[in-house]
């Protein structure tokens, strides 16, 4: 065998052996390989979609009072006078230098639209997010402990009761709803808009009721068969504290399932946000999105949904990593 044959063979061997020994490369490249395909899914669709959404979309757009010269003056910005296939390169060059499109009716930069509008709508996600993770985890917690070995059934009815009929009510009727009560009857909020902190209350309040109903019965199920485990009695009978044993021992092995189904709320959150914020006018991509669709903005539209996709995604992908570092064993036994 000559020496370069065996130089090839040695480094394949330690590639071979770093894989093996490196779960990590193999779970992260298959992660992102499967979210930069998924994303290559939406900007196709995306760009189909515009071009044969029924009829000429500049027409749609500037209406049948707008004059030929401005419609294909508008279809020349645009690109939409050259061939499909070029259209498709052109729009995935674009995309790679952050142009999202640019606006039928208006000629504004999309890029610019989400610049001054994404801010306002990750707020309001994250927010949500927040309440729900310091609602609904000691929520689910205290009625497991307080229900366990079938004691207080009063309790249990009463608990499954509101988090299954408040868990299934849409967000947007529940935004509705808080508007009525709280902000037009009541007068305690503001009705709409972004202009106080309190204009932050309705809102979040609207995106994270379902969810903390949600999330806490599933907490609630988790802490039960936590409390079962062998470990568990082990800290008890060391005569620990209730809460050391609860927040030591009994949280971190929630944390994993917590986690993912926090991230897949994340991700319902963000998409959520279209119909919330235009209930209350907020002043986020939610609002702008749906001001396109009704106005026939399709490439306002085609580059807001690019820019939600991407965020559910990138949730999605950050979520697996974050899951697979706290189950270290489960990676590896998927990427063996």
């Amino acid at each position: 065998m000559s020496e370069s044959s065996s130089t090839a063979s040695g480094v394949t061997t330690t590639r071979r052996t770093y894989h093996r020994m490196n779960p990590w490369v193999n779970f992260v490249v298959r992660r992102l390989v499967r979210t930069v395909v998924a994303l290559w899914v939406i900007v196709t669709v995306a760009f189909v979609v515009l071009r044969f959404s029924g009829g000429d979309p500049v027409r749609n757009a500037l209406g049948v009072t707008a004059s030929p010269e401005l419609v294909a003056q508008r279809r020349a910005t645009l690109g939409l006078d050259k061939p499909l296939p070029i259209q498709y390169a052109q729009y995935i060059a674009g995309l790679f230098h952050g142009d999202l499109g640019i606006s039928i009716i208006s000629g504004r930069s999309v890029s610019e639209i989400v610049a001054t509008r994404l801010p306002w709508t990750v707020a309001l996600a994250v927010l949500a997010f927040l309440v729900i993770l310091v609602f609904s985890i000691p929520i689910g917690m205290a009625m497991a402990v307080h229900t366990q070995g079938d004691r207080h059934r009063g309790s249990e009815l009463v608990f499954t009761g509101i988090t299954g009929f408040f868990g299934n009510i849409p967000d947007y009727l529940v935004a509705v709803i808080l508007v009525a009560v709280l902000a037009v009857n009541l007068k305690l909020f503001p009705v709409a808009g972004a202009n106080s902190p309190a204009s932050f209350v309705l809102p979040v309040a609207a995106l994270s009721l379902s969810s903390i109903c949600s999330l806490s019965r599933i907490a609630r199920i988790q802490t039960f068969h936590t409390l079962n485990d062998d470990y568990v009695r082990t800290a008890r009978g060391k005569r620990l504290s209730p809460m050391r044993i609860y927040w030591r021992h009994v949280m971190p092995n929630m944390v994993s399932t917590i986690m993912v189904l926090a991230g897949n709320t994340l991700a319902q959150i963000m998409t959520g946000t279209v119909l919330i914020e235009q209930v209350f006018n907020w002043p986020g991509m939610g609002t702008a999105f749906t001001n396109a669709i009704t106005s026939r903005d399709y490439g306002i539209v085609q580059g807001l949904a690019l820019v939600y996709g991407f965020l559910v995604l990138l949730i999605t992908f950050l979520v697996d990593v974050v899951v697979a570092l706290l189950e270290r064993r489960s990676t590896m036994l998927e990427t063996a």
